[in-house]
């Protein structure tokens, strides 16, 4: 793959085929995975993947399978070329090319050979059902899903499915399975919409290359917008500019915005920390779209303060929540230009209720100190300082929130609300920077304590208790120094980037999610802060490394400390994400 958007080549076994506000993608990524829409094997295979939110704890979300037909024969199916714009598939010795034509509707169009599509969800209701909708169309209901439409332009569609599910007449076959067959003249085309309550038909379909040349120009555009980059990393930027574009999804349901996923694998909902890392990608250039990524969570905020551990078109959950990194991102926005006079003025009774609900209902003893409640709270969901048991005391939590009231401070002299309103919220980040210090600090580095005994996992070696260099000068001189060396000693630094638990720990794991890997966001929240300590080359070295081992290993959901190989999913947005924020740094 080169530099530009239009030579970009997907690898369908790591990477969704999608677009800009679609809920549909076709990929080849079918292994087995322990997170949500991967409970079991499948079969191999391009499948077509349905990303609503109703599927996001189910056990599958492929709702089709791709295949080929040859002389009446089912026959597997071949990528040989996959551009944002366009898929090439080899049926036999027949060929199968996909466009989107817009965000809901999927445009396959075959010559030698037709196309099988076959139904890979079990419906637990009984209620799937297909029917003609016309002459040359026809429904496929999902039960409590989203449904598809199919047209046929050119050829002929053959439908094996149930028609009612109930009575005598009632037909359950083995499998339901839709077929594009070609016309006397060998060549086939079809139109698949994805729709929630109601389908029309287009009067006409508009030519398969003008789709085609409309996403090659939407796509340019956006990669457009994406920050420089330093030379050699133009082929990253352009992969990091798709994965962002694709994973974008319009308003629908529950999301009053367009919302960045976090992955159209399995990763298909938008976490409540994540979206601010999707958010710092935009601001030079989508400043628009920037803002509706801060905001597409705290649309959902609970009437007590708490923000949703996650939302998707289908609803919020509030069974977790997830660190306030909300006042740290919006200082980076505000530097950006994001944050207007209207915008803080809309923002801050959000994070006036959001800072509230931290210092009132996350304090158990009552010391002034926030704590967390459950690993998954934190975003590290398990982190070795976790390891004591709960509730914990965390300086990265006492960080963000010194960081948020006095973002406060500022914007309500900002907005113009009466002048002890400013005062008493740089009063309490004062009072909060001096319980940190005081309970968490022991004279080289922050501590995690679980509450109230004070106890701590002495074997961790947590990258988490350096997030408070974030606070740069707001941190006694002899107190940043002794952090700042701590870190330099800590062996968390590999060849590849920061590792979230130093690899020479005994409870390092190569795989362990927040036990070793290196992720995205800690690297930028730990370039953040050695920046805020004046360690700049230090910094420069850190994102430098992590530039190099995006290059190398794609944006997946976090990597091998010590070998860089991709772990999880492996197209992750706000691994993407950061990648742009640290190449536009430093380029």
């Amino acid at each position: 793959m080169r530099g530009g958007a239009e030579d970009l080549r997907l690898d369908l076994e790591a990477v969704p085929w999608s677009r800009r506000g679609a809920f549909l993608a076709i990929s080849s990524l079918t292994r087995h995975q322990d997170h949500p829409g991967r409970h079991g094997e499948q079969a191999p295979g391009l499948t077509l993947f349905d990303l609503s939110g109703s599927r996001f704890f189910g056990d599958w979300n492929g709702i089709l399978r791709v295949l080929g037909l040859t002389a009446g024969h089912e026959v597997a199916i071949a990528v040989r070329s996959a551009t944002p714009a366009r898929l090439e598939l080899v049926a036999g010795a027949g060929t199968i090319e996909v466009a989107w034509d817009g965000p809901h509707t999927l445009r396959f169009r075959g010559e030698g050979a037709g196309l099988r599509l076959v139904l890979g969800v079990d419906d637990p209701l009984g209620t799937q059902i297909a029917f003609p909708a016309g002459d040359r169309s026809w429904r496929l209901i999902m039960g409590e899903h989203p449904h598809l439409a199919f047209a046929v332009l050119s050829g002929d569609l053959r439908v094996l499915a149930p028609r009612v599910r109930t009575g005598p007449d009632a037909v359950i076959p083995e499998r339901i399975t839709l077929d594009g067959l070609p016309g006397p003249d060998g060549r086939f085309e079809l139109a698949v919409t994805q729709y929630v309550s109601g389908h029309r038909e287009p009067a006409a379909y508009r030519p398969f290359s003008a789709c085609v040349e409309e996403v090659e120009a939407e796509l340019a555009g956006w990669t457009a917008a994406q920050p420089a980059v330093p030379p050699g990393f133009e082929a990253a930027r352009a992969h990091a500019a798709y994965l962002t574009w694709s994973c974008l999804v319009g308003p629908r349901g529950t999301l009053r915005r367009p919302s960045m996923l976090m992955s159209k694998n399995w990763m298909f909902a938008t976490w409540s920390w994540d979206h601010c890392f999707n958010a710092l990608a935009l601001a030079a250039g989508l400043p628009d779209l920037a803002w509706d990524q801060l905001m597409t969570i705290l649309d959902h905020q609970h009437a007590e303060g708490a923000v949703p551990d996650l939302i998707h078109d289908s609803g919020a959950l509030f069974g977790f929540v997830k660190p306030p990194v909300h006042g740290w991102a919006v200082r980076r926005l505000e530097r950006a230009g994001v944050l207007t006079d209207a915008r803080a003025a809309e923002l801050y009774p959000r994070l006036v209720a959001w800072t509230e609900w931290w210092l009132r209902d996350r304090d158990a003893d009552g010391d002034g100190l926030p704590e967390y409640h459950h690993g998954n709270d934190s975003g590290w969901d398990n982190a070795t300082i976790f390891d004591v048991g709960f509730p914990v005391a965390s300086p990265d939590l006492a960080t963000y929130l010194v960081i948020q009231l006095d973002l406060l401070a500022d914007l309500a002299a900002r907005i113009g609300r009466p002048p002890g309103e400013a005062v008493a919220w740089r009063d309490r980040a004062d009072a909060l920077l001096e319980r940190l210090l005081a309970r968490l600090w022991d004279g080289t580095r922050f501590r995690a304590i679980r509450l109230p005994d004070g106890a701590w996992n002495r074997a961790s070696r947590s990258i988490i208790p350096f997030v408070p260099m974030l606070l740069g000068d707001r941190l006694p001189p002899e107190v940043r120094a002794a952090l700042v060396a701590t870190f330099r000693e800590s062996g968390l630094l590999t060849e590849h980037g920061v590792a979230t638990e130093a690899v020479g720990s005994a409870l390092h794991e190569p795989d362990g999610y927040w036990r070793g890997p290196i992720w995205a966001p800690t690297t930028l929240l730990t370039v953040d802060g050695l920046r805020a300590c004046g360690e700049d080359d230090l910094a420069d070295e850190i994102a430098r490394r992590f530039l190099g081992l995006c290059r190398r290993s794609g944006f997946p959901e976090n990597f091998a400390a010590t070998t860089g190989a991709p772990l999880r999913d492996p197209a992750y947005t706000w691994t993407a994400s950061t990648f742009l924020v640290l190449a536009g740094e430093l380029a």
